[in-house]
């Protein structure tokens, strides 16, 4: 991504470097969301159905946004990773991370809900689960939608792309209803000690 911000008036064409970066930063999302929280599971039938999740929301992301990420001028190509720029933050530690502004309310439910479970309270799993549906909505806008906007899509296209997100959103509802409501304290904890990194204000 940094490349793409350090050539992307370099005449160099950008349409490879910007499909690059939008299959490689939806990947990097559910490995940092997903993958890498089930891997800390004890249980593997739960850890194998978190990962079938996350292998089908990445296979449709692939599915949706490869017919859009076609050869693009690099007019076109270069607000695309300028809108990736706006999505990069320096960490305390001098990392580059991606991310986007969380709703604060959104934040401080999360925030608390890892509070809780780590000082060993009991929570509402089920408010959880629907916080984790609006984190997945939250990232669904930002990095499918709003990008969307940076491809100058005709209507057509445009309106595909809506389409396509419903099946996904419906498939983390699903599997987020099933999830979180039937995990044990040790799950929990697993989940706000991952997590709780994640989120920053």
């Amino acid at each position: 991504m940094q490349y793409g911000l350090r050539v992307k008036n370099s005449g160099e064409a950008l349409a490879p470097i910007r499909n690059e970066i939008a299959l490689k930063v939806n990947e990097e999302i559910l490995t940092a969301l997903v993958n890498d929280l089930v891997s800390q599971f004890p249980n593997p039938a739960r850890s194998e159905t978190a990962l079938k999740l996350a292998q089908y929301v990445k296979a449709s992301v692939v599915v949706l946004l490869k017919p859009l990420l076609d050869d693009s001028p690099n007019k076109v190509a270069k607000a695309s990773i300028e809108f990736y720029g706006k999505s990069l933050f320096k960490a305390a530690d001098g990392q580059y991370h991606v991310g986007f502004a969380l709703d604060p309310r959104l934040y401080t439910n999360l925030q608390h809900s890892f509070t809780q479970i780590q000082a060993g309270e009991s929570i509402n799993q089920e408010a959880l689960a629907e916080n984790y549906k609006q984190l997945a909505e939250a990232i669904v806008a930002h990095f499918l939608t709003a990008f969307s906007h940076s491809l100058n899509l005709g209507m057509l296209k445009a309106k595909a792309v809506n389409i396509g997100i419903n099946p996904i959103l419906k498939a983390i509802y699903i599997s987020l209803d099933n999830m979180i409501p039937s995990f044990n304290r040790h799950e929990l904890k697993i989940l706000a000690d991952d997590h709780a990194t994640l989120f920053h204000c």
